[in-house]
């Protein structure tokens, strides 16, 4: 078998297998003859296998896609804790940031910020409370006075011995009361008033140049770490006299009560308002006797507080005792400031700490 040449044009389309023995000539124009038909034969058929396969490609259906599920999403990874690098902030603004918030501020801070004394308590009038008391010790004195002198000193003739030996223990005992009564007045707290620190005298702050105790230093301490210092104003056993003030660190002055706790700080000991009348006949007739009424009643009621010494509770500033009035007065902020402010110790006083 032989291979027909390459050389006819022919391509790749048809291998003729042509006997070895076959020449040429004889054989190039069989050849020729077939291969033309046969040549335009498989075209055709291709161009039919063509049109066929794009015909059926147009009316078949289109299949349906199939979507894909998504994948599941992984979840992110946990976020990395933020930890930002300190910044080197100016002066201004560190001396800003260094300053407390409202919230921080402490009571004394805020009181030494006003920059002006601050009332926190004011006790009422005791004008009735002192004519009552040096009244009645007066009224005791005279008579340890006068019986000393006509029966102790110079006895009438015909007295009996044993007269002046009784009159003994009545004039001891009228003279404890006439203290008890002259003293009553004493020793009483008109006022607590907050100072800022820059407004006290440089002496306050110092205590001059004199040698102090312990104490006092102690107290001096104390008055230069506070910011406000109370200044503590106590009435005289005498009226028309100025008060004697004591200028005090917050805590050097002690009560055994809470000033939320007392009438004056619940608001009890304000004087109600005058009701208003409908304007009617008895109105009318019972308001006179209704003024009388409420005019009598303040003088009335100091006359008993100065014999039985009722609505007074004891302080201690810088270990001394005084008295404070829990009825009357006014308290800033119902007493909630001036608690804050002093130290709270109800075992320090034993006796006097509630007699209200």
């Amino acid at each position: 078998m032989a291979s027909c040449s390459r050389g006819y044009g022919l391509g790749r389309d048809i291998l003729l297998l042509l006997p070895r023995s076959a020449s040429s000539h004889s054989c190039l124009q069989p050849c020729t003859a077939r291969i033309l038909p046969a040549r335009r034969v498989i075209r055709a058929t291709r161009t039919f296998e063509t049109s066929a396969y794009l015909c059926a490609k147009q009316k078949s259906p289109a299949a349906p896609v199939k979507q894909k599920k998504p994948a599941p999403k992984k979840p992110p990874p946990p976020p990395l804790a933020y930890r930002p690098q300190p910044i080197a902030t100016p002066p201004t603004a560190a001396a800003a940031a260094a300053k407390p918030s409202a919230a921080s501020i402490s009571v004394a801070e805020r009181l030494a910020q006003r920059g002006s004394r601050t009332v926190l308590y004011e006790g009422p009038s005791h004008f009735w409370l002192r004519a009552s008391g040096l009244s009645a010790s007066v009224f005791c004195m005279g008579y340890v006075g006068i019986h000393y002198w006509t029966i102790m000193v110079h006895p009438p003739e015909g007295l009996a011995w044993w007269v002046p030996h009784a009159f003994v223990p009545i004039l001891m005992a009228m003279g404890y009361f006439g203290g008890y009564f002259a003293l009553s007045a004493a020793n009483i707290v008109s006022s607590i008033t907050a100072v800022p620190r820059g407004s006290l005298p440089r002496s306050y702050l110092t205590g001059g140049v004199a040698k102090k105790s312990k104490q006092e230093e102690r107290s001096l301490v104390a008055l230069n770490a506070s910011p406000v210092a109370l200044e503590v104003a106590l009435t005289k056993m005498l009226p028309l006299l100025p008060p004697k003030k004591i200028i005090v660190a917050p805590e050097e002055v002690v009560l055994p009560f809470k000033m939320q706790s007392t009438p004056v700080g619940r608001g009890d000991g304000a004087v109600p308002p005058v009701p208003r009348r409908s304007g009617d006949v008895m109105d009318r007739i019972a308001a006179p006797f209704e003024a009388l009424g409420r005019a009598v009643k303040g003088p009335m009621s100091g006359i008993v507080r100065g014999l039985t010494r009722v609505g007074f509770a004891k302080i201690q500033v810088k270990g001394d005792k005084y008295k404070i009035d829990v009825l009357g007065g006014k308290v800033l902020d119902e007493g909630k400031i001036l608690d804050h402010l002093v130290a709270y110790r109800p075992d320090r006083i034993s006796s006097g700490s509630k007699l209200w």
